[in-house]
């Protein structure tokens, strides 16, 4: 049922002022059948869409969980990268150290 199907409905008329009751009773039940469909069908694109929104705020929060740990394991592993190269540098300097002592 459209707005166009109401606008354009016409009714049997009785004597001069008036409408066919049933005509009208029947068109009314239909109107009301079709609004009530039209609530139900809101109401659960409504309860979709509060499920969807939940399970967005949930991807929201476990990509923020997932970024944190991208962004620990990142630190860690410049860290351990800085901490190899430092005691390389050491052992380098330790090796040239004692290679000069024995060349002495």
């Amino acid at each position: 049922m459209t707005m166009e199907d109401i606008r354009n409905v016409t009714f049997e008329r009785v004597g001069r002022h008036g409408y066919q009751a049933d005509e009208v009773d029947v068109f009314l039940k239909e109107v009301m059948d079709y609004i009530r469909q039209l609530q139900k069908d809101l109401e659960d694109s409504q309860q979709k869409m509060k499920v969807l929104a939940a399970k967005v705020e949930e991807y929201r929060n476990d990509e923020e969980s997932i970024r944190e740990a991208l962004l620990g394991a990142q630190k860690l592993g410049k860290s351990v990268v800085a901490e190899a190269n430092a005691k390389a540098e050491q052992i380098a300097t330790k090796a040239t150290q004692e290679a000069e002592a024995a060349l002495s």
